[in-house]
C-alpha cells in the first residue's frame, strides 16, 4: 500500500480518525519520504458530516497545482451526505497525476457502493505500524491550547490565543476537530454540558470559527 510505485490514487481506512491519521502520517513519512511540515500540498480536513461545499473546496484544491511530487489528502468524516458522496466520486473517477486520497472514517459502511468500488479498502488495524514500549512511536503534538490553560488567562491574552488559533487554521497547521476539542474541554472545565452542541456547530458549513472563539474569550 506504501510503495511508491504502487501506491493507490485513493484508499478508504476504517478506524478512529485521530488514530489513523498518526500511523498515516508516519508510513507516509517512513515509507515515502513526504514532508508534513510547511508542504502546502499535504490538505488535512476532519468533518462531523463530509457535505458538498466541503467536497467543492477540496476540488478546488486538487485543482491547484502542486509544488512538490505528491498531492495528499487526509479527509476524516464521521457521516457524509449523498450530494458530497457523488461529487466526490467524481473526483475519485478521474484521478490527478500524483494526487492521493485518504478517507478515513469509523464507518465504512455509510459510503456508496460505486465509491467503494473506486478505491483501495483498508482497517486501521492493517496498518503496518510499530509501537514502542506499548506507546504508538509517534505521539500527537500539542499544536493548541488546553481548556484549562485557556480559561486561566485573561481576556487580552485569550483574543491573542484566539488569533493564533485562526492563523494556524487558516494554515492548516490545526483542524476544526482540534478547536471543537478546545471548546468542549472549556465547556466541562466550566461545567456546561448542555452547550456541547457549540463545538458540533463548528462542523457547520455557515459556522465562523472566529465568532465562535471570541465568545469563549470572553465567557466568565
Amino acid at each position: 500500500m506504501f510503495d511508491s510505485d504502487t501506491l493507490h490514487h485513493a484508499s478508504v481506512v476504517e478506524g478512529d480518525i485521530p488514530s489513523v491519521l498518526i500511523k498515516l502520517k508516519h508510513l507516509l513519512k517512513e515509507k515515502l519520504g513526504v514532508v508534513f511540515l510547511g508542504n502546502p500540498d499535504i490538505h488535512e480536513r476532519v468533518y462531523k458530516t463530509l457535505g458538498i461545499d466541503d467536497v467543492r473546496e477540496i476540488k478546488l484544491l486538487i485543482d491547484t497545482k502542486k509544488i512538490s511530487e505528491k498531492k495528499i489528502f487526509l479527509i476524516g468524516f464521521h457521516s457524509m451526505t449523498l450530494q458530497a458522496g457523488n461529487a466526490l466520486l467524481k473526483s475519485l473517477e478521474e484521478p490527478t497525476e500524483g494526487t492521493h486520497f485518504f478517507l478515513i472514517t469509523p464507518n465504512t459502511e455509510l459510503l456508496l457502493d460505486t465509491l467503494v468500488s473506486r478505491v483501495v479498502m483498508v482497517r486501521e488495524v492493517d496498518l503496518p505500524y510499530k509501537e514502542v514500549r506499548g506507546e504508538t512511536s509517534e505521539k500527537v503534538p500539542e499544536r493548541i491550547i488546553s481548556g484549562s490553560r485557556f480559561l486561566k488567562l485573561q481576556k487580552a491574552q485569550r483574543l491573542v490565543e484566539v488569533k493564533k488559533i485562526l492563523t494556524d487554521l487558516e494554515k492548516e497547521k490545526i483542524s476544526k476537530k482540534e478547536i471543537g476539542d478546545l471548546i468542549k474541554e472549556i465547556l466541562r472545565e466550566k461545567n456546561i454540558p448542555e452547550g456541547i452542541t457549540v463545538a458540533d456547530y463548528l462542523f457547520d458549513t455557515s459556522s465562523s470559527p472566529k465568532i465562535i472563539l471570541e465568545y469563549f474569550a470572553y465567557i466568565s
